[in-house]
């Protein structure tokens, strides 16, 4: 009776604990709130979001698999009384027709905490936007996030959007991760995600291909990650445009690595605007581990960017300050002859740039040779060819490039001839005694006739053996002749008087050289 009492008691507590589960999904297509395919459910859905918010505990918003359409701009807002979920596993569509929409087509407000995954869709449906030509009636962004934080969207497709697919601003602290953003290449401003006046966002493990960048960085952003993203078609992954509106704020920590671009126009790409109307800042950005193929402009620095159609005053220099910019191990391929350029402004130059590991091949049609050029900035160099690095500029030093043949800057002359100084040092410190000792000649004579140097330097002795009235005194004057043709002692004399004298000339000479 016990064990059959415990096993009613286990089943009845599961059961309760599902029941719990199930209290916390808000299905939109149940009876409560009446959503169904292939119609409008924006009613119903914010409906289901309501209380979903309103839930003490973690709560679920489902809209299943099937197509349902949100004919009018649709608010998430907050703040919610507990973590929220947004498991979206079929298709929202947006109307052709956005004469009816604000700022957005959808918008999560004022979150914390927020799960936006599922595998399903927002269609943007933005051809009609796309083939105006004024892009009247079309909306400036999609799906906008604000003042979210904490959050995490993941596994979500967006496409067709009528401009930008995704915006966060004012948000801190959200994820995305292995989202799909797609757009026809010829599509104007459909840019995947914009990032502005935002810190701690990832964008990490997507594909997005649209009209424009895949990913941009607004004013305002810091602390930003871009990682394991392919992207392309499109405009790359840029920072900017900046310097077009006053106040903006400074961009600082931006991270792109481990990424591949495939026939985008631009790659790793920073862009402000000429006439800027007030200062700004863009500094500690780091593009790494990139991967170009058959990109236009593999990496770029441009201060006097205008937009198509826009009136700009491009002899006014942009006053946005960019420092502390690094592209290292950048590889692939370029469309354009220029791989390169940095081309920054004339009244605020560059500052601490750096060019690290490029190694691009020109894949253009035509048939001229990859080069690169650089203006107002003078970066520091590692490990790049010479065509690669500034190519126009004469005085940029390269260290460590790959092809010291063609790389007259390579050689290493001031490197090289420092060792000398120290063999010289040595002659300085001991100067009489190891170059004269070694190389003087007189005193291996001296060393082979020890005994004579005392007995010759007695000045009585030549007189002695060179006077000729010696012998008369004898009276045997034959015996003065006969000794007369030999006299072997006076030849030492004149040796050691002159050896001395002419070696030491001689190895003052030599030390003169050295010196």
């Amino acid at each position: 009776m016990n064990i059959l009492a415990l096993l009613l008691l286990s089943l009845l507590l599961a059961s309760t604990v599902a029941a719990d589960d199930q209290s916390n999904i808000f299905d939109v297509t149940s009876s409560k709130y009446g959503g169904n395919p292939d119609s409008d459910i924006t009613k119903a859905l914010t409906m289901a979001w309501t209380d979903a918010c309103e839930s003490g505990s973690t709560s679920t918003v489902l809209v299943p698999t099937g197509t349902y359409k949100l004919l009018e701009q649709i608010s998430f807002e907050g703040p919610c009384n507990a973590p929220i979920q947004f498991q979206l596993q079929g298709m929202l569509q947006a109307p052709e027709d956005r004469s009816q929409l604000d700022d957005s087509w959808v918008y999560f407000k004022t979150i914390d905490k927020l799960t936006l995954s599922g595998g399903g869709t927002f269609d943007g449906q933005g051809e009609l936007s796309w083939k105006e030509d004024k892009h009247f009636h079309s909306t400036p962004v999609d799906v906008r996030f604000k003042t979210v934080n904490n959050s995490v969207i993941s596994d979500i497709t967006f496409m067709d959007s009528a401009k930008f697919h995704i915006s966060v601003h004012a948000s801190s602290n959200i994820t995305f991760q292995r989202v799909t953003i797609t757009a026809p290449e010829d599509s104007p401003n459909t840019d995947g995600i914009h990032i502005a006046g935002s810190s701690k966002i990832t964008v990490s493990d997507s594909y997005i291909a649209t009209g424009d960048d895949c990913v941009s960085i607004g004013d305002g952003a810091t602390e930003i990650l871009v990682s394991n993203i392919t992207c392309g078609p499109g405009h790359g992954i840029s920072i900017g445009s900046l310097g077009k509106y006053p106040d903006e704020q400074p961009v600082v920590g931006v991270t792109v690595k481990n990424c591949t671009l495939t026939g985008t126009t631009n790659g790793a790409r920073i862009k402000t605007w000429p006439d800027s109307p007030a200062e700004g800042v863009a500094k500690d950005i780091l593009y790494q581990d990139i991967i170009m193929v058959n990109v236009k402009n593999p990496i770029l620095i441009n201060q006097n960017y205008c937009d198509k159609g826009k009136m700009c005053k491009q002899m006014v220099p942009s006053k946005v300050q960019i420092s502390d910019v690094r592209f290292k191990n950048i590889r692939g391929s370029s469309l354009s002859p220029v791989a390169v350029k940095l081309d920054c402004s004339q009244s605020m130059p560059c500052q601490n740039v750096e060019l690290s590991d490029i190694d691009l091949a020109y894949s253009g049609d035509e048939k001229d040779e990859i080069t690169s050029e650089c203006s107002n900035v003078k970066p520091r160099i590692t490990g790049v060819t010479k065509s690669l690095a500034c190519a126009n500029l004469r005085d940029i030093p390269i260290e460590g490039s790959p092809s010291p043949s063609t790389s007259p800057p390579l050689e290493p002359a001031p490197v090289q001839q420092s060792p000398p100084p120290a063999p010289v040092a040595k002659h300085h410190h001991p100067p009489p005694l190891s170059p004269p000792a070694e190389e003087t000649p007189p005193l291996p004579p001296a060393e082979e006739t020890p005994p004579l140097p005392p007995v010759e330097e007695t000045p009585p002795l030549p007189p002695a053996v060179e006077t000729p009235p010696l012998p008369p005194a004898v009276g045997t004057p034959p015996k003065v002749t006969s000794h007369d043709p030999s006299p072997p002692p006076p030849s030492p004399y004149p040796y050691r008087r002159l050896g001395p004298t002419s070696s030491a000339a001689g190895n003052n000479n030599l030390w003169k050289k050295r010196l």
